[in-house]
């Protein structure tokens, strides 16, 4: 017999409460006996077993109840039969049309007319043009589903079928689970006994004291011996907290934040509706520019257009657009229109806080940066979700150049979290020479996580730059896969807490 010593507090407990319920108790109302959760007395209950106290009995379950559609069903009988009356009644072969005038043909109607000619009562011929419904059968004698909705009926809309399920109910379960009339759900139902060895057990620990700590008045007054020591697993795993905190693309944001603050950039902010004029004419993107088309910007509906108040900007970039003005380019050529650029649209990138910021900050050193939502309006995949959080920055003065980028840039992956990229040449409207900067996520798929160059001469002249810019923009939805070694943007955006708590603690 094991040593009755190595018993707790709540062993003990749970030995006396199946002592008192005559030797036998389900797991569900021992825990709701010890007011305790049912997990803590799984655990207790399996160190039982191991001692040899308790013996444990599982068995399979599966709980099948009605929908409150189903038990109006189980009532007023299935749909399909009452269409088959209606039929019979109407001289066994009626015309569709006149069927649906005849009965509510709402959703339910049609799909059981569907379910009567599936099961074989009725059959929908063509005479024509025109369409009869034919009853086969006056009275077919009772389905199986029909029996199991009767039977839930009569057991309070709720029975527990034990260990398997045969293949016949199996399939009425799921027809009628996918009608929506039941729920079916699967449990292991778990039942605890008491061994005789448990009762001498119980017995022996009952008549001791159990002791959590050894105090000086237990050695004075030798009370230590009459008890028992409570035994501590000292390689035991605390249970697991979960603290409350932010979500991790929270935390990337105010880290990104952080950071450049810290490098002394002046933070700006900006609306996620834009004018096409900050979006794309004053990044020199040309109007017939296929970034600027429907099937990859959110036009706004209503209102669908707005003002740009800077006349002065606007002469400047139609005058660029059409034939470099003062740049040195030879602009796009054609006729510049006023009317594109008032478009209203969703932001597709963080530039335009960043251009609105140059056009009143000309004295070098600018240094400036936003942190922005952005839509794209295109397939969505690993790399090109709808939307996305992304990071903008600029930077202007003698030494702009692209390793003075690729330094701010490698500064700010680096702190959040990211120690791999890949840097490769890239093609941006607005900036020459430019690059990206990719990394791999879980799934080794390469993610563009940010991008910039040096700010195009046409751009400087148009806003009055007195030395050279960098621009760039980092997609900061992208950097959260990387440092969490997530494969997609539905782990990244879940509302499941399991794969929240599991999210790597990588910024602490």
């Amino acid at each position: 017999m094991k040593n009755s010593s190595n018993f707790s507090v709540l062993e003990v407990l749970v030995l006396q409460k199946l002592r008192n319920a005559g030797g036998k108790r389900k797991l569900e109302v021992l825990a709701r006996e010890c007011t305790k959760e049912e997990a803590t007395i799984a655990s207790i209950v399996e160190g039982l077993a191991e001692k040899g106290a308790v013996k444990i009995a599982k068995r399979r379950l599966t709980i099948v109840s009605l929908t409150d559609e189903g038990l109006k069903y189980a009532k007023e009988g299935l749909p399909e039969r009452k269409i088959l009356r209606k039929i019979v009644a109407m001289g066994g072969k009626v015309p569709l049309k006149r069927l649906t005038a005849s009965i509510k043909m709402n959703k339910q109607m049609k799909a059981a007319l569907g379910w009567a000619k599936k099961k074989g009562w009725i059959e929908i011929e063509r005479d024509g043009e025109e369409q009869l419904v034919h009853a086969l059968a006056e009275s077919p004698p009772e389905g199986y589903d029909e029996k199991i909705l009767k039977e839930l009926s009569q057991s309070s809309g709720r029975i527990s079928i034990i260990n398997r399920v045969d293949s016949e109910l199996q399939r009425t379960l799921q027809k009628l689970k996918a009608r929506k009339l039941v729920k079916v759900e699967e449990k292991t139902e778990i039942t605890i006994f008491l061994t005789k060895e448990g009762e001498e057990m119980l017995k022996q620990a009952s008549e001791s004291q159990v002791i959590k700590a050894l105090t000086r008045e237990h050695i004075v007054e030798g009370t230590w011996r009459k008890g028992y020591f409570k035994q501590y697993d000292v390689t035991a795993k605390p249970p697991e907290f979960y603290p409350g905190k932010l979500h991790v693309l929270n935390e990337i944001t105010d880290r990104a934040r952080q950071t450049l603050l810290f490098m002394g950039f002046e933070e700006c902010t900006g609306s996620i509706v834009e004018l096409e004029f900050w979006s794309f004419d004053m990044l020199f993107y040309a109007q017939e520019h296929p970034s600027r088309s429907l099937s990859e910007v959110y036009w706004i509906k209503t209102p669908n257009e707005g003002e740009v108040v800077h006349k002065e900007l606007i002469n400047r970039v139609k005058a660029t657009h059409e034939n470099g003005w003062i740049t040195g380019s030879k602009g796009w050529g054609g006729k510049w229109s006023i009317q594109r650029s008032k478009k209203l649209i969703l932001n597709i990138e963080p530039m335009s806080p960043l251009i609105r910021y140059l056009t009143t900050h000309k004295k070098p050193p600018i240094r400036a940066f936003c942190i922005l939502r952005t839509f794209r309006r295109e397939i969505s995949d690993v790399e090109t979700p709808v939307e996305d959080m992304q990071l903008g920055g600029v930077y202007s003065d003698e030494d702009a150049n692209i390793s003075k980028l690729l330094g701010i840039l490698k500064k700010i992956l680096i702190e959040l979290g990211i120690d791999k990229m890949k840097i490769r040449p890239a093609y941006l409207p607005y900036a020459e020479p430019s690059i990206e900067i990719r990394v791999k996520d879980a799934g080794g798929s390469w993610l563009t996580c940010a991008k910039g160059g040096l700010l195009r001469p046409e751009i400087r002249r148009i806003l009055e730059l007195e030395k050279p810019a960098i621009i760039w923009s980092v997609n900061l939805s992208n950097v959260a896969l990387a440092c969490l070694k997530l494969c997609s943007y539905g782990e990244l955006y879940s509302k499941n807490l399991n794969i929240l708590r599991k999210q790597a603690e990588w910024l602490s």
